[in-house]
């Protein structure tokens, strides 16, 4: 029973965390299409109380050739959600950001610090993030340097 108490989830593995009361969920320790369609589909599940639902999307690497396709595909599971932010970061995602539809808030960088800067012009209390994206990826620098 002690153990659970004091069970941590490992960095990238769905871990939440508050962040001056934006509650932030890294799921970034990996990303392949099945993984990102079930973080859609579980932020779909969570109440927004009029908040923004912001998905952070960065490239799924190593599918090769397919690579085009499935980052497109992501666009259409993003478009029929509630999410109303999506951010992409990296060179394949940003053909997940073209296929977006414009009622979506969206923006793409390939720098990480730009994207830090605008998410926090962004954010505000109440506002939900999910980081998701390849290892490689790194999005946990987002918060590790904090928002604030």
């Amino acid at each position: 029973n002690h153990l659970l108490k004091e069970f941590r989830l490992p960095t990238g593995r769905g871990l939440t965390i508050d962040i001056e009361g934006v509650k932030m969920i890294d799921d970034s320790y990996n990303a392949n299409p099945s993984s990102v369609i079930l973080a859609i589909k579980r932020i779909d599940l969570i109440k927004s109380n009029g908040n923004n639902k912001i998905f952070i999307f960065g490239d799924m690497l190593e599918l090769g050739k397919e690579s085009l396709s499935e980052h497109k595909k992501i666009a259409d599971y993003l478009n029929n959600s509630d999410i109303n932010i999506v951010i992409t970061y990296g060179k394949h995602s940003y053909n997940t950001f073209t296929n977006l539809k414009n009622s979506i808030i969206k923006k793409h960088f390939s720098s990480i610090d730009q994207l830090r800067s605008y998410l926090k012009i962004i954010t505000k209390k109440g506002d939900l993030i999910y980081l998701k994206g390849s290892r490689t990826m790194q999005l946990e620098r987002i918060y590790k340097a904090g928002l604030a």
